[in-house]
């Protein structure tokens, strides 16, 4: 008797919830303002190492579910997202700061040295940061 209820109260929650519409998760996307703060943080932090659960944290996510949403909204990746900056900040210090080393610079953009930046610059823009100096 009690395995014949457990089994018609499944066959009742299963109906329910195909009947019920369930608003689909494909569309759940991250907010304007939840965007922009964690743009805010991301130029806040450029220079230092910002890790995917920082930037989660900003908006109360857990990583991999903000990496989701992130992509969802934005069409790219968190990390690709911050090694965009990286390099408009380099290219901006480049050109305002022309007798400034590229060591220098690398690490003032959030670069670990002047060859990650080179290889990260080169992968973004085509071409060296040396080449626009």
């Amino acid at each position: 008797m009690f395995a014949d209820s457990v089994l018609q109260f499944l066959v009742e929650r299963l109906r329910y919830l195909a009947r019920s519409p369930m608003p689909p998760r494909a569309l759940s996307r991250l907010s304007l303002s939840a965007l922009k703060r964690v743009d805010d943080f991301i130029h806040t932090h450029l220079d230092q190492p910002i890790k995917v659960a920082d930037l989660a944290a900003v908006v109360d996510h857990c990583p991999s579910h903000f990496t989701l949403l992130f992509k969802r909204t934005t069409g790219g990746t968190p990390y690709s997202h911050v090694l965009a900056l990286r390099v408009e900040r380099a290219k901006e210090l480049i050109a305002a700061f022309p007798e400034r080393g590229l060591v220098d610079i690398a690490l003032a953009s959030g670069f670990s040295s002047q060859s990650h930046m080179t290889a990260m610059f080169r992968q973004v823009t085509g071409e060296t940061p040396g080449r626009r100096v």
